[in-house]
């Protein structure tokens, strides 16, 4: 009996060893969390800090940093052990970044506004949390209310306007290198909306901060209104068709995150008749949109919103062209551009146009009257110069 007894113990003993201490210390090692993944404007270049922070489960507002702050690698990619924490989490990320838009000039996201993403249950083991200006966008509709139920829906809400799979695990191309080409389509179609973004940005000549909040203040539940669609869907456009889009895709139209119920044509105005050697210094005309076309633009000043009228060709290289006047009177819109070191023949502005849904127009109706309308130009010394007509290319999308 006692040889039976003395067996149990030992046996138990041995049992206890092999799933009981995990290794020898007293009840096994907790698996640590991990929150990792990739922070992309365009993408963050190394040494831009990344932090973590808690959510309190009852206010739902961001509390105490988790973890050491960390910054990105290379790649742009950041991994934060934050302990045994589980919950919800905000992380966020500030530094300089790859313009897709402008890739010569890196820009930059100031600590004071960092681009955030929120997930509502971060577990043991490894968490993907991507920090993208869509991210930004869905914790700002999120409205400090950081709770389980809102996080998740914002996230969603945000990936259903742009057309998108996951914009928190789905790890964004760089849509101006080569290798987005033969990217997943989720990523590949992740980076022409954050390119576009950027596009859009360059377009309005605003910060990225004040570009989101415009979107943000134009989105209701999963809608964004037409303004701010017109807006990306022009963006979009001139980037698909510019050098630094290295996706493959080049047909705005066709594009899956091409957004909205509605399209825009696209106009690239140029001059003709110019004489050899003279630089135009001013220019005015007017022409009528075809009926329902319309522009965005202030309801009350009828002037068109930033971004819809755009200095382009010849007039943006050549120094600093401004746009005096761009109003829109019922279907005339009226254009005044300034330069003071002048610009020559070509193309000089674009505009975009929404055509609403299952309004019908061609070509046609857009460059007939552009052609026909008389422009007032001027030279350097305010001198007007005669023979000078206006054509125009139409892309509609």
């Amino acid at each position: 009996m006692k040889k039976y007894i003395l067996f149990v113990m030992l046996m138990v003993i041995a049992l206890t060893n092999i799933y009981g201490c995990g290794g020898g210390g007293g009840g096994g090692a907790a698996t640590p969390t991990v929150v990792n993944g990739v922070a992309s404007k365009g993408p963050f270049i190394s040494g831009s800090p990344v932090k973590v922070f808690a959510i309190d489960q009852v206010t739902g507002t961001k509390a105490a940093q988790l973890g050491t702050g960390v910054v990105l690698d290379s790649l742009g990619t950041y991994s934060v052990e934050i302990g045994t924490y589980t919950g919800p989490i905000i992380v966020e990320v500030s530094g300089t970044f790859k313009d897709e838009a402008n890739p010569a000039q890196p820009g930059q996201v100031d600590a004071t506004t960092p681009i955030r993403a929120a997930i509502s249950n971060a577990s043991a083991g490894t968490n993907q949390v991507m920090v993208t200006p869509l991210t930004e966008l869905a914790v700002r509709e999120m409205n400090n209310t950081l709770v389980k139920s809102n996080i998740d829906a914002k996230n969603a809400e945000i990936a259903a306007i742009f057309k998108l799979d996951n914009i928190v695990t789905t790890k964004p191309a760089d849509a101006t290198n080569a290798t987005s080409a033969t990217a997943a389509d989720a990523q590949k179609n992740y980076a022409l909306v954050l390119a576009a973004i950027s596009q859009l940005v360059k377009n309005s000549g605003q910060k990225l901060d004040d570009v989101l909040k415009g979107m943000s203040d134009d989105i209701a539940g999963n809608v964004m209104a037409d303004n701010s669609i017109a807006g990306f869907k022009t963006a979009l456009f001139d980037f698909v068709t510019s050098a630094n889009n290295k996706t493959g895709i080049t047909n705005t139209a066709t594009a899956t995150v091409n957004i909205g119920t509605f399209k825009i044509a696209h106009l690239k105005i140029s001059t003709q008749g110019l004489p050899a050697g003279v630089k135009i210094g001013g220019i005015d005309f007017t022409f009528n949109l075809p009926p329902s076309v319309t522009l965005s633009k202030d309801a009350i000043t009828n002037q068109v919103l930033s971004g819809v009228v755009v200095v382009s060709g010849d007039a943006a290289a050549s120094g600093t062209t401004s746009i005096s006047l761009a109003t829109l009177d019922a279907q005339t819109l009226r254009t005044a551009l300034a330069n003071a070191q002048g610009f020559g023949a070509g193309e000089f502005l674009d505009i975009s146009c929404i055509i609403p849904a299952g309004v019908t127009v061609t070509a046609d109706s857009f460059t007939t009257p552009i052609s026909a309308a008389a422009p007032v130009v001027s030279d350097l010394t305010t001198a007007l110069i005669s023979g000078i007509t206006l054509t125009a290319t139409v892309d509609i999308f």
